[in-house]
């Protein structure tokens, strides 16, 4: 299932974030039985119980073909929760597109190996209005994710941003940005709560107030964020932890570098 075309990873993903269908409640067709009876005594005595067994008898088959649809349904709809990609097949399929962004962003920054020190750091993060699901792992995953590729060279720092789409595992919202490390007013991870921050949890929009986010601060006011972390989310779901964000090995990496460079003044 890794190489899908990618049609068939567009139909695929979606299904990972499907809640799974609970058996329906299905109606006592038993219930009409007694109706039949009473109707086939009355009629047999009194001559004047086939309305109440024609009645019984309708709610009997009505009830009987409603159990069916129900049946049908949950049956069609346990299928395509069964198909869901696999949580390695998750990890296989955005690993990917971050190793394609990872060696994209060099090109689209300019910059070619020789002028790049060290890895390139990348920062993850769940999209806004992004879909939520827990694997068996626990492991929560996404919908879409915002990243942030940053190149560390001897005289500048430069990101690549973008949002990823699971399901096409195509990006958008790019945009290339370049500090001198003296413009850098700050690099750290922060708690937000200046707007809602919106990811779908079972098919429900769960409207988060307060979110930690990786930013990077520079003197003309521009920033660079990505949201890694939601406390709210605890409400929600239980006993399930994030993936790997490398925002603290940003944090770290960067102000290394930032502090190297003020030495060198």
């Amino acid at each position: 299932m890794y190489h899908m075309s990618a049609e068939q990873r567009e139909i695929a993903v979606p299904k990972y974030f499907i809640k799974q269908p609970k058996e329906p409640a299905y109606v006592n067709q038993n219930s009409a039985i007694p109706l039949i009876g009473i109707g086939l005594i009355g009629s047999f005595i009194y001559g004047l119980g086939l309305p109440l067994v024609l009645y019984g008898g309708y709610q009997y088959i009505t009830a009987g073909s409603t159990n069916e649809d129900l049946k049908l349904n949950y049956e069609k709809d346990l299928e395509i929760f069964n198909s869901r990609p696999t949580d390695e097949q998750m990890d296989a399929w955005q690993n990917a597109v971050l190793d394609r962004i990872k060696t994209s962003a060099l090109t689209k920054l300019d910059l070619i190996e020789g002028q790049v020190i060290g890895e390139p750091i990348m920062i993850t993060g769940p999209s806004e209005g992004a879909l939520l699901a827990i694997g068996k792992d626990n492991l929560l995953r996404f919908s879409k994710y915002d990243v942030v590729t940053v190149y560390l060279t001897n005289y500048h720092l430069a990101a690549y941003s973008c949002t990823f789409d699971m399901s096409t595992g195509l990006e958008t919202k790019e945009t290339t940005q370049e500090y001198r490390y003296k413009d850098i007013v700050s690099v750290t991870t922060k708690t937000d709560n200046s707007r809602l921050f919106k990811v779908v949890v079972d098919g429900q929009e769960k409207p988060l107030a307060e979110y930690q986010k990786f930013s990077l601060s520079v003197a003309n006011g521009e920033r660079i964020e990505v949201a890694i972390a939601f406390p709210q989310l605890e409400k929600f779901i239980n006993n399930a932890r994030y993936a790997p964000t490398g925002a603290e090995n940003a944090v770290k990496t960067i102000r290394a570098m930032l502090r190297e460079d003020k030495d060198s003044i």
